[in-house]
């Protein structure tokens, strides 16, 4: 059952992220802000109840569609200097 939560989530999420592809002249510190406030509070939305269910896959599925983000904002970047860059930190640290 959660994992069909998350697939459904994952999809939601990544939907979002398509619409940063047109950000054409925002400055990317903007992006990251609205990243935060849509796809990001979108992914830890009540992860105290649901973080103690989490299996490897699924955890690695959430971490993807920040990922997937911060890759078409930092395309030259790899992710971890990409979250540096962004001062974002892993989806995993949020939740312990």
């Amino acid at each position: 059952m959660l994992h069909i939560y998350f697939e459904k989530l994952q999809s939601e999420c990544s939907t979002l992220t398509n619409y940063l592809k047109f950000r054409d002249s925002v400055p990317v510190c903007d992006v990251v802000c609205v990243y935060c406030t849509i796809n990001r509070s979108v992914l830890e939305y009540a992860c105290p109840v649901w973080h103690p269910g989490l299996n490897r896959n699924i955890i690695k599925d959430i971490e993807q569609v920040q990922k997937c983000c911060l890759k078409l904002l930092y395309p030259s970047l790899s992710y971890t200097e990409a979250l540096c860059k962004s001062g974002l930190a892993r989806l995993v640290y949020q939740r312990d």
